[in-house]
């Protein structure tokens, strides 16, 4: 009993003890960093624009946005707390955003930093900026009280719900590292006072080396497994709609349809080694939203004509989406990891990879099954 007593007050003691030890942190006390961006200067500088979020709820001003110059991520946090009167730290970053001038030079270095810094974690969105984050982050927006929030849910509710590929600095460094597939990253843009994501970076080697359009993102993203767009919108030729037009009706030149995308799958896979040539697939259960002329679904064809027309079209526009990537050697897509599994003892490198891809070809088709047309049969 008496031995069990004394066991009992050296595990309080020490216990103490360790409480004493741990560093504490008040809310009060501390600036939390929600957006990060990085410009890049002469003689090897960066400049660090950070937003932070009030820490006190009754504050007037919902943000700080403090810029320094430093040669690393850690000398620029440091410069920081030497303007701020509460400690910045990191723990709440959000969103990371990089010039388009730093991105076409190369940024892993970045992301491999903010990797290696637990307080940073890799579940944060990694995005580029059209123009200087610190006058993307600066400026005065009368619509969004702390811009770094709103990029967030600007990104996220598009990688969720719409068009943009996942972009987290996870991500990033698992395709950069990766021999048969390279990143993407949205790009932000201001215009008119206000932010929207512009396109798609495509990126080689770690560098920026071109753009995709929305509509490209959409099609690399229906490949991608992730999360898929909730909506396309499709321009076909009215040659091949003309019969189903009711008469009478005004007739233009192209019909114009949205479909909502209600379920898709899709596959890629290796035919021939030579000519090097890949079979890609997308299966789309749709329900049409709008149509531009007055179809006229009471013919038994003309459901059936519609989805020949819908999968012809999209068809198209997924191999121009596919072309352009080649065009730039970026294989976004992960063709080469198809490749390197398909073909044993390949030896795959990315040299090597990037001339097979240049030289590569493609049997692209979209299937599109219209589940429902929104009209009463």
């Amino acid at each position: 009993m008496n031995r069990t007593f004394k066991r009992a007050v050296l595990l309080v003691c020490c216990l103490f003890l360790m409480t004493g030890c741990v560093r504490t942190s008040v809310l009060e006390r501390l600036s939390l960093g929600v957006a990060v961006g990085y410009d890049r200067l002469p003689d090897n500088k960066m400049s660090v624009t950070t937003v932070t979020l009030a820490s006190v709820p009754e504050a007037k001003e919902k943000r700080q946005v403090v810029s320094v110059e430093a040669l690393t991520s850690k000398g620029a946090r440091m410069a920081m707390n030497q303007q701020m009167a509460r400690l910045l730290v990191s723990g709440q970053i959000r969103v990371i955003l990089y010039n388009d001038k730093l991105a076409k030079e190369g940024v892993i270095d970045i992301a491999d930093t903010l990797s290696r810094d637990p307080s940073y974690g890799d579940m944060i969105y990694l995005v580029v900026s059209d123009m200087s984050t610190r006058e993307l982050l600066s400026f005065d927006y009368a619509e969004y009280p702390n811009i770094g929030l709103y990029l967030y849910g600007m990104i996220d509710q598009n990688v969720r719900n719409e068009w943009v590929p996942s972009c987290t600095v996870h991500e990033f460094r698992r395709d950069y590292y990766s021999i048969g597939k390279q990143p993407v990253l949205p790009i932000v843009a201001r215009q008119n006072g206000k932010i929207l994501i512009k396109s798609l970076a495509l990126f080689r080697g770690g560098k920026m080396v071109g753009e995709a359009t929305r509509e490209q993102g959409s099609y690399l993203k229906l490949l991608l497994r992730e999360r898929q767009p909730s909506q396309f919108e499709v321009v076909m030729p009215m040659d091949g709609m003309r019969k189903f037009i009711k008469k009478g009706e005004t007739v233009h030149n192209k019909v114009n349809a949205v479909i909502s995308n209600l379920s898709s799958s899709s596959s890629l896979k290796l035919v021939a080694s030579s000519p090097l040539t890949f079979k890609v697939r997308i299966k789309m259960k749709a329900e049409l939203q709008e149509i531009s002329e007055n179809y006229d679904f009471t013919d038994k064809e003309a459901i059936g004509n519609l989805q020949a027309e819908l999968s012809k079209n999209m068809s198209a526009k997924l191999m121009e989406a596919l072309h352009h990537f080649q065009k730039l050697d970026a294989d976004v897509v992960g063709f080469g990891e198809v490749y390197r599994s398909s073909i044993r003892n390949s030896k795959l490198n990315p040299e090597v990879w990037q001339k097979l891809f240049t030289n590569a070809r493609f049997d692209a088709q979209v299937e599109v099954n219209l589940i429902r047309t929104g009209t009463i049969e």
